[in-house]
């Protein structure tokens, strides 16, 4: 069929039930994958957050090493 050749009603039907699937498919496999991407960033943020207790830690350490070192440096005025 050219695509200038007018669709009877039937054809038209067929495609637009077709394309109607293929669209509904499509978005469930959208749903699914962004359930798929929420369950990772829901781990990577659970990941994350097991790590402030000791990142918290190694800041205080450094911190204290800053203050030891600005204690331990004289004046230069």
């Amino acid at each position: 069929m050219d695509q200038n050749e007018p669709m009877d009603d039937l054809t038209f039907e067929r495609k637009r039930r077709l394309l109607t699937l293929q669209i509904g498919k499509s978005m469930n496999e959208v749903v699914n994958l962004m359930s798929v991407l929420n369950k990772n960033m829901e781990g990577i943020n659970g990941v994350g957050k097991e790590f402030e207790n000791v990142a918290s830690l190694w800041k205080g350490f450094h911190d204290s090493i800053l203050e030891k070192k600005d204690l331990d440096m004289p004046d230069a005025t």
